[in-house]
């Protein structure tokens, strides 16, 4: 799940919890998918897992399981819902939840300990706060249950805030309209707008403390400097706040970590021309006050994620001096990895480079892949995740835009998530020095599900190692050089951390050389299945140009060797009912235009959809989002190439019919007469409800397949191979063809269509490397 939300979430369900988430190629393409997509975000459980030797399929196929509890005594409703979430939260941690040993409980036992409990509770409240208590005992991070109730204590603080705002500005209002003999709007505060003074919190000594002052701001403006600790904003006294969260919380961990940039974000921040009181120590130690208007903060909304807010994203590059450049950024998203590119264009013919992490909390895993590769001149080994069942080698790969100079990074105790994995994979790779604080240790990969209460369970699916072995969660990054801030030296407008990192660079003696070694992906265990992609809208005309009157396809007289007649009288069917074998043979080309959505480990991730086909030898698939960007697959006569724009690469020469691998092929191997060795009818079966035709068929290449069609419509609804599973419906008319919009991959990947083209012409770019930003020397 993206950090950044997690801990933004986190912090606020807080407040309320008393009160109140052989196909190697495609295998291939789902785990990077699946890879983005799980420190991408809360809302998007991505994973299949691939299989060292080929499963027992049914080719009648079950229904994904719903997790859901027939009511077994009469319950009300609302208890059985309660019950209904209790299961649901509880079976999805064992399903999904990385680490088999549950810290050494028995899984089972819990159940059996916390079922009463639920039965005995009267409010959704209850049950939440009883799973919020069930999950601490697992003790990690990135576990907790949000409660659809508006986080009530902080909702509380800031009504009281927007109270004293409403003051402030009713009598800045009274004033200017004296003077203008106008009416004025009041203008009530905005947790979402973009508007702030411009500063940045930490805790030191329990005060919170101005460790940084954006030039320009607000709070320049008005006087605020580094080291002057602030007491109340808006008449709220934050000191008071903290012994109450302290008290109250007292079982969640590491709550007062996040608070600095809580009270940046839902106390100092607000809406636009909106006044905020600040009371602060200063350097003499005596307590001013300061009205300061808002201003627009410098930075761009983003999205991480379709469920989630949109997040502000700060990218920051300057020039210290002549030999050292400074990068900072907040979070780790898709436009982060182009503003990187630029900025190291920028810095290209500096000798080194500080980039300051502190603060930043996390976000999409991928970003890092591309950012890694502009920093070194060889493969990067960043880690490994390791799965319930499997584990995957992450390993960024040297990009032609790379800064060959020192790196340094800044860190503290926020450096969470994706920003540890960054600071220690370059560390370990003996590429980065690291200075400042130990971070954060909470860098678990998480997503999460909807409970039946509407409230959401966030639960880890992966662990992480460092390319030494070292798990982050619980432990953080260990500094090269631990250097804390402390208030004196930010009065005096010292940052003690970045003044460290220019003496390093400075006396150049103490870097480390860069560990010599090129790496490949290692995959161990079940990993993922398969998934597809979508890009630039197609050229064509309206749906299908095919109009080809023929007569209904008649299958031989005598039957072939090896192929019965039963199984040839249904696939004839099945044939004539789509339109015939010369209408399908006709068809040159065709596009697909639609969604696609990937679901597994217990959440779901939507993406735009496109596929290309054009005969002989050319197939493309492009997945896209907001989040992710591109994911491109593409299989020509000699090479497969698998790119994403977060700078994943994988390009192999190959030998391939692509006809064998195109998302229709199943359908259109049907009428290829030597395709299929043999084929034996099996019966009828039920499918899903309804009755299915089975046929066993074999390939020339020794490969067993089955197929199924449905009786009463004669279509082909499954395809079942060793190593992939595929099903068709919403058969819909396109031209004289009946075309299948529904087509679902190992019960993982459903692809809804809108359109299908029909021997459009198809730019020729669909179908090659797409260059980015990195791939651009400087």
């Amino acid at each position: 799940m993206t950090c950044r939300i997690f801990h933004l979430v986190y912090f606020k369900s807080l407040y309320i919890s008393s009160e109140m988430k052989n196909k190697t190629a495609f295998s291939l393409l789902f785990f990077f998918i699946c890879f983005f997509i799980c420190f991408l975000s809360i809302n998007e459980n991505l994973f299949a897992q691939k299989r060292k030797t080929p499963p027992r399929r049914t080719v009648a196929g079950t229904p994904q399981k719903i997790l859901t509890v027939k009511p077994t005594r009469d319950l009300p409703p609302e208890m059985q819902r309660r019950l209904n979430a209790f299961y649901f939260a509880w079976e999805t941690i064992k399903n999904n939840y990385f680490d088999q040993t549950f810290s050494g409980l028995n899984w089972e036992n819990i159940k059996k300990e916390y079922e009463p409990r639920v039965l005995n509770t009267k409010t959704d409240k209850q049950l939440h706060d009883l799973l919020q208590e069930m999950i601490n005992r697992l003790n990690r991070s990135h576990f907790v249950v949000i409660p659809p109730e508006v986080y009530q204590a902080i909702e509380k603080a800031k009504a009281k805030v927007k109270a004293k705002e409403n003051r402030i500005a009713a009598e800045e209002n009274e004033s200017e309209s004296e003077e203008s003999g106008e009416d004025n709007f009041i203008f009530e505060a905005d947790e979402n707008a973009k508007f702030g003074i411009g500063v940045e919190l930490r805790l030191i000594n329990n005060q919170f403390v101005i460790t940084r002052v954006e030039s320009n701001s607000a709070a320049e403006k008005a006087g605020l400097k580094t080291g002057y600790a602030i007491e109340k904003i808006n008449d709220v006294a934050l000191g008071e706040m903290l012994v109450n969260i302290e008290i109250y919380y007292a079982s969640f961990k590491n709550i007062k970590r996040h608070l600095p940039a809580q009270v940046v974000g839902w106390f100092l921040n607000g809406g636009e021309d909106s006044f905020v009181e600040v009371s602060y120590l200063d350097e003499t130690e005596q307590l001013k006050n300061l009205k300061i208007r808002r201003e627009k903060l410098t930075g761009e909304t983003i999205s991480i994620g379709k469920n989630f807010p949109e997040q502000y994203l700060k990218f920051e590059t300057a020039s210290l001096n002549d030999d050292v450049g400074y990068v900072k950024f907040n979070l780790f998203a898709l436009p982060v990895v182009e503003k990187f590119c630029a900025s190291l264009t920028q810095l290209k013919d500096k000798k080194a480079i500080i980039i300051d992490l502190r603060g930043n909390t996390g976000g999409i895993l991928g970003t890092l892949i591309a950012l890694s590769g502009m920093l070194t001149d060889k493969s990067v080994d960043l880690g490994t995740q390791i799965y319930k069942i499997g584990s995957e080698n992450m390993v960024a790969s040297s990009k032609a835009k790379n800064f060959k100079g020192r790196v340094i990074f800044l860190v503290d105790n926020q450096t969470v998530s994706a920003a540890e994995v960054f600071a220690a994979a370059l560390q370990e790779n003996n590429r980065a020095l690291v200075i400042g604080e130990k971070t954060a240790g909470e860098a678990l990969p998480s997503v999460s599900v909807e409970l039946p209460t509407g409230a959401f369970l966030l639960y880890p699916i992966a662990n992480f190692k460092t390319r030494n072995g070292n798990f982050l969660e619980g432990k953080g990054v260990e500094p090269n050089y631990v250097v804390a801030l402390d208030r004196k030296s930010l009065l005096a407008g010292k940052d003690s951390q970045l003044e460290k990192a220019l003496g390093i660079i400075k006396d150049d003696k103490i870097f480390p050389k860069p560990i010599e070694n090129v790496l490949t992906i290692r995959t161990i265990g079940n990993s993922p299945p398969p998934p597809p992609p979508p890009p630039v809208k197609p050229k064509g005309k309206t749906l299908a140009e095919v109009t080809i009157k023929l007569p209904p396809y008649v299958p031989p007289k005598e039957t072939p060797a090896g192929k019965d007649a039963k199984s040839l009288q249904v696939i004839s069917e099945f044939i004539n009912k789509i339109g015939g074998e010369e209408a399908l043979g006709n068809i040159s080309s065709y596009t697909l235009k639609g969604k696609t959505e990937i679901g597994v480990r217990g959440s779901k991730a939507e993406f735009d959809f496109n596929g290309y086909r054009r005969k002989p030898d050319k197939y493309a698939e492009v997945m896209e989002s907001e989040t992710v960007g591109q994911i491109r697959e593409i299989y020509t006569a000699k090479k497969y190439l698998l790119q994403s724009d977060y700078g994943i690469i994988r390009e192999l020469p190959i030998q391939t019919d692509t006809s064998k691998i195109e998302i229709l092929s199943p359908i259109n191997n049907l009428l290829k007469k030597d395709f299929y060795k043999s084929l034996v009818y099996q019966g009828s079966f039920d499918r899903q409800g309804k009755k299915a035709h089975v046929i066993e068929a074999k390939t020339e290449e020794g490969l067993i397949i089955a197929l199924a069609f449905d009786v009463e419509s004669k279509l082909l609804v499954g395809y079942v191979g060793q190593f992939y599973v595929v099903s068709f419906g919403d058969y819909r008319q396109i031209g004289n063809l009946l075309l299948p919009f529904q087509i679902e991959r190992e019960n993982l990947m459903k692809i809804t269509l809108d359109e299908i083209l029909l021997n459009p012409t198809i730019d020729e770019s669909n179908f090659n490397k797409k260059e980015n930003c990195f791939d651009k020397a400087n």
